[in-house]
């Protein structure tokens, strides 16, 4: 069998027989980051029309007698102090907080927008960089189970039951129903009536059909079917895209979820 290394996207060899397959992520991280980029070029483009704009805008906010230096904000103040607004009440006693509440309410309609659109702004930039990839799911064929890890409860399930769906919407970003997710039920350790449903496989795919064929791979991979060497090829960690880095960092998978997982075959006796 022909395989290349993109065979290999959304998976990662976690030890001698355990394999990780990566969580789907999704579109909404990558909305964020276009968003956030949409932001900063519109706010960049304003500010390069108008060097003083971002200025005059924070002087409404205290910049420049309340906090740090702004020209605009200093002489309106002093000019506040010299009794030229006296239609917000300025007078020689005005202090800096007194002004900086005068200017927010003489159009609060203005600087209520102001910052409902740096929140849409900012916002999904915060996000974009903070969203964390969620954990893989792990396949373990010594153990004959497949597991993984949601608000600190394992998910297991015996592989003899794997099964899995797909989700063939069609996919408007990619324009093709090929690159959906696959879709797996695992069962709460601790409430063996509850069911959680986990999304597998990379996003966006460099191949159609890659969750299916990722998930055809494990199916080998649990009942010795598969090439030899299959295993020793896959990567040590899991590849994903620049986009979907996170400052926290990916989640991952307890130390001793495999322990767990041992520990709750033993009690179901599943183990042979």
């Amino acid at each position: 069998m022909n395989v290349r290394d993109r065979d290999f996207d959304g998976s990662a060899r976690a030890g001698a027989d355990l394999v990780d397959v990566t969580a789907y992520y999704g579109k909404m991280k990558l909305l964020f980051g276009l968003v956030g980029a949409a932001a900063v070029l519109t706010f960049s483009y304003r500010y390069w029309v108008d060097p003083d704009w971002l200025l005059k805008t924070t002087m409404y906010y205290g910049h420049g007698y309340l906090w740090g230096t702004n020209p605009w904000g200093a002489n309106s103040y002093d000019t506040c102090l010299q009794g030229h607004y006296s239609d917000m009440g300025c007078t020689a006693e005005t202090t800096p907080a007194a002004f900086a509440v005068q200017m927010f309410l003489r159009n609060p309609g203005s600087r209520l927008r102001d910052l409902l659109i740096l929140s849409i702004s900012v916002l999904p930039l915060i996000l974009f960089v903070l969203l964390r990839r969620p954990r893989p799911v792990r396949f373990n064929r010594d153990l004959g189970a497949i597991y993984g890890w949601r608000g600190g409860r394992l998910f297991i399930l015996p592989s003899r039951y794997f099964t899995y769906d797909l989700n063939t919407a069609f996919d408007g970003l990619r324009m093709s129903d090929a690159h959906g997710e696959a879709i797996l039920q695992l069962q709460d350790s601790r409430d063996p009536k509850r069911l959680s449903r986990f999304r597998l496989g990379p996003y966006p795919g460099r191949q159609p059909g890659q969750p299916a064929r990722l998930l055809d791979q494990m199916k080998g991979f649990l009942q010795l079917t598969e090439e030899p060497d299959l295993q020793a090829r896959r990567p040590d960690r899991i590849r994903y895209p620049w986009w979907q880095r996170s400052l926290l960092g990916p989640k991952r998978l307890p130390r001793d979820i495999d322990q767990n997982a041992l520990d709750w075959m033993r009690a179901q006796s599943l183990l042979a």
